[in-house]
């Protein structure tokens, strides 16, 4: 009786064994030879596979303007009313976001010398041709924090509500100055292969452009001020956005997928689950995160290789319905969601920067036309010589000429015409320049 328990206890015990075994190599090795056969192939055809490996050259330091614009930051966030600093009294950007019963209070504190000591630094920095922060691309990217995105669109959306203000009541002594400062800051964080410092980026550019388009509006253009603001427009790349953000955007999930802070926002990272474990369910917590990190990464490698290759093209070009069904194939990771794996949002909102621009340099081209012949044109392709090439259909831009003034529009993102008009509930995205001034 005891040999046949022993015998019993053997073969369940080598059949657990050999169970675990073939887990252990369906679960983990398999996935992860896949893995390394991924990396090793795009390590051969010389893909980024570190931060630091799209980490730009640095620029000297007396041509940089990064310490300027957080200095000029901190001077701003130190002026205060009623215990309130400015940026509280500049809700958003635009007059209408402010409400009337901050603008008292935001008029004062432009007043106060410490602001036009803040805007002489943004003026220094709008001179010179550089603006890096330092990220510390050496480290891993879950530790790389980018508060200065914050700090310039913030610079940005309170420049945008001084000049709004100031054409309200009619003073356009520093509208030149201002939009100046507008593009400078626009032209800033270029070089910065972060996804987020790329959406700032756009938000800059529109902040920028959507003042461009109010001042043309609340005033009457002379050649010598259309003559600057193409001045400005021309320091614009010709690819507005950095062409690696896509690879800084996989290598950073993949890395913070990873991080032990991802796993639980409390701080208990993979390591300390078990440590930190008062039951069976949870205990089973441990494996869970030791299995997810090689299926999600798997998952996710597989997925962005498809995802980079179908936007290796010119967006118009882009299947869209064949874009859908291979995020559909994807098996379902653990942790990154659908919506991580899901780039649709972001690949639509890249292009709207080089839209932005190319819509304002059309429509200075279309006032100074106005100042020569006395009138906007009556079709835009009279005038080939700009790029009037939405991009998002590989089409000329919609273009109205309308009793008061013109209507200048894409398509937008939807890739169908909504007549300019921009709604959320409804999906409707064109992007619009309109005389007189529209906000969309």
């Amino acid at each position: 009786m005891h040999s046949r328990f022993i015998k019993i206890s053997f073969w369940v015990l080598g059949s657990l064994t050999l169970l675990g075994c073939v887990a252990y190599w369906g679960l983990f090795v398999l996935p992860q030879n896949k893995i390394n056969d991924v990396e090793a192939q795009m390590e051969a055809q010389g893909v980024p596979m570190r931060l630091v490996d799209l980490a730009p050259e640095a620029v000297p330091e007396e041509l940089n303007a990064a310490p300027l614009y957080l200095e000029a930051y901190h001077l701003l966030e130190s002026l205060t009313l009623e215990g309130e600093n400015l940026f509280y009294y500049k809700t958003g950007y635009g007059v209408e976001k402010v409400g009337e019963e901050r603008l008292e209070g935001l008029l004062t504190l432009l007043a106060d010398p410490v602001y036009a000591q803040a805007m002489a630094l943004i003026d220094e920095a709008t001179q010179l041709p550089y603006c890096q922060f330092d990220l510390n691309y050496h480290l891993e990217a879950h530790e790389i924090f980018v508060p200065h995105v914050t700090w310039l669109m913030g610079l940005s959306s309170l420049l945008h509500v001084q000049l709004e203000v100031k054409l309200e009541r009619g003073d356009a002594s520093e509208l030149t100055n201002s939009l100046a400062r507008l593009n400078g800051l626009a032209l800033r964080l270029g070089d910065e292969p972060i996804t987020i410092s790329q959406l700032v980026r756009i938000a800059n550019i529109a902040i920028y452009t959507d003042a461009l388009a109010y001042a043309l509006s609340m005033t009457e253009p002379s050649v010598e001020f259309l003559q600057e603001v193409q001045r400005q427009l021309s320091r614009f790349p010709e690819e507005v956005i950095h062409s690696g953000w896509m690879t800084g955007e996989r290598i950073f999930y993949l890395d913070y997928g990873q991080s032990g802070n991802y796993y639980d926002e409390n701080g208990i990272g993979i390591t300390d689950i078990w440590d930190n474990s008062s039951s069976l369910s949870e205990g089973m917590m441990c494996l869970t995160a030791a299995l997810v990190p090689v299926w999600d990464k798997l998952y996710y490698y597989e997925h962005m290789l498809e995802v980079e290759s179908t936007f290796a093209v010119p967006y118009a070009q882009i299947d869209w319905v064949q874009y859908e069904q291979r995020l559909a194939e994807v098996p379902d990771p653990f942790f990154f969601s659908a919506d991580a794996l899901d780039m649709r949002q972001l690949l639509e909102s890249m292009p709207k920067a080089k839209v932005k621009v190319q819509l304002a340099k059309v429509a200075v081209a279309l006032h100074q036309i106005r100042l020569e012949t006395g009138a906007f044109p009556d079709e835009l392709s009279e005038h080939t010589q700009l790029d009037l090439i939405d991009p998002f259909v590989a089409r000329p831009f919609q273009y109205e000429k309308t009793e008061e003034g013109f209507r200048l529009y894409s398509v937008g993102p939807n890739q169908t015409d909504d007549g300019g008009v921009k709604e959320r509930k409804s999906r409707k995205d064109d992007l619009l320049w309109s005389y007189p001034y529209m906000k969309q």
